[in-house]
């Protein structure tokens, strides 16, 4: 049997939710712990990296595979922001 495509949270959404979840993320995206994690997190697998053999490929894999996973949930989140700063600008406008 086929999935079914899910639809994007933002299309079953509010405005008013979509201004709530952007303003969240945006409080998240500026929390120095959490910009010091991303950071720490970013420096311990470009590290790891670096530091890698060079027969191995599969601890390259998963660190590439790690930093791409850290800039997707930055990307998302601030995707959400963007999202709650249009729907605030619309709902205002």
């Amino acid at each position: 049997m086929p999935k079914k495509k899910k639809k994007s949270s933002l299309a079953r959404t509010t405005v008013e939710e979509r201004v709530i979840k952007g303003n969240a993320a945006r409080s998240v995206l500026e929390d120095p712990v959490i910009q010091e994690a991303f950071d720490n997190l970013e420096e311990h697998y470009n590290e790891k990296w670096i530091n890698s053999e060079v027969e191995d490929s599969i601890t390259r894999e998963r660190v590439f595979l790690s930093l791409r996973a850290l800039s997707d949930l930055k990307t998302e989140l601030q995707s959400m922001v963007n999202s709650g700063d249009e729907n605030l600008i619309a709902r205002n406008g």
